[in-house]
């Protein structure tokens, strides 16, 4: 029916001839799709499935929220009347995450990236994490080195991503992206999938207003201010993290832990240069954009991600961020705790970095250059 539907509506459809307009689609993943959008005046953004995280203006959004009966039946409607209007002036569709404006279950997007293909449209695939990670092949890096990751915590919580089904899905995504994509990006380890040849190195798109070296918090701290702030605690270490933080309170006085679940971005930015430490995840070898953020603020990042594994994010990385793991979180914030007068230090390695590879000012002119070689 999708498929029937937006072929009517293209055959009545209007078809500009100056294709000069990159639409980024068709989900917001992490704020991603809306600062994406903002790095050139010829990107549009479009959100069929929509983020109750965030409140931001889209160049075309549905409105039903949630998995409810109403947005999937508006999903299933709306996907193809924004994709008839999209090839009128499209040069090209960014596509954020593994989703479609159709459909995708049945065949990986297949249909619809050839469907644009033969109008001429470029296609380039943002992989952001699940939508492309296969926890089998996360379950052999855990087996090769020791350190676990997403492929030991998500299957235990959801079963089914260790299904030969699940792991059949994300082929069939890599498979189909590279068949049809101009380009694609990805984090080799962190995200590590079936593509058979290189993919572009992944990308922050930091907004650049939230840069604020903000410092003075560490001249005299009587209340060390840590907070946990996640969407999803149950794959992110939250248990654990609250468990740790319960006894390092007890240990040390002067502590004040904070969490924050499912809290708007908005809202959640406009706290975060107050706290001193952000524990971000305990199992990602990427920091997390709520990681980069926290750094634009100025705060000391404790997280997994290490160059060690994940060599996209360059030797510069080292010391932007104090590493932790499920094995000796205790022993990295109990150290951070008794050595306060580092703090001032880290948080500013760690701004400096996040400001010369994360700033969408920087990545943008990248991915722009990136674009202007298809």
């Amino acid at each position: 029916m999708q498929k029937i539907l937006l072929n009517i509506l293209t055959y009545f459809s209007f078809q500009s001839r100056a294709r000069e307009f990159w639409y980024v689609a068709p989900e917001e993943i992490a704020n991603v799709n809306f600062q994406m959008a903002k790095i050139s005046p010829y990107f549009r953004s479009v959100i069929i499935f929509p983020n109750d995280s965030y409140k931001n203006s889209y160049y075309l959004k549905s409105i039903f929220k949630g998995n409810n009966f109403f947005s999937r039946i508006q999903s299933y409607i709306v996907g193809p009347i924004f994709l008839s209007r999209v090839i009128k002036d499209a040069k090209g569709v960014i596509y954020i995450g593994a989703r479609g404006f159709l459909s995708s279950k049945i065949d990986s997007r297949e249909w619809e990236f050839n469907f644009l293909r033969n109008k001429g449209i470029k296609i380039v695939c943002f992989f952001t994490g699940s939508d492309i990670r296969s926890p089998l092949l996360m379950r052999k890096q855990y087996l090769l080195s020791g350190e676990a990751n997403y492929g030991n915590v998500i299957p235990r919580i959801y079963p089914l991503f260790e299904s030969p089904e699940y792991d059949a899905k994300i082929q069939a995504t890599a498979r189909v992206a590279e068949s049809f994509a101009d380009l694609i990006f990805n984090a080799d380890y962190d995200q590590a999938s079936y593509f058979s040849k290189p993919t572009e190195d992944y990308l922050y798109f930091i907004d650049p207003s939230l840069f604020a070296l903000e410092l003075a918090k560490f001249d005299s701290i009587e209340t060390l201010k840590i907070l946990h702030a996640v969407n999803t605690p149950e794959i992110k270490g939250t248990n654990l993290i609250r468990s740790t933080m319960s006894q390092i309170s007890t240990e040390f006085p002067g502590i004040e832990y904070i969490e924050r679940i499912g809290i708007p971005h908005e809202q959640l930015m406009l706290e975060l240069g107050t706290y001193h430490i952000v524990i971000n995840e305990l199992y990602g070898f990427m920091p997390g954009v709520f990681a980069l953020e926290a750094m634009a603020k100025g705060c000391v990042v404790v997280t997994r991600a290490d160059f060690q594994y994940e060599k996209q994010l360059g030797e510069q990385s080292i010391g932007a961020w104090v590493i932790a793991s499920e094995t000796n979180i205790h022993l990295v914030l109990r150290d951070l705790i008794q050595n306060k007068k580092e703090l001032r230090n880290i948080a500013t390695k760690g701004y400096n970095w996040a400001n010369q590879f994360a700033n969408a000012n920087v990545t943008g002119r990248i991915f722009l250059n990136k674009l202007g070689d298809i």
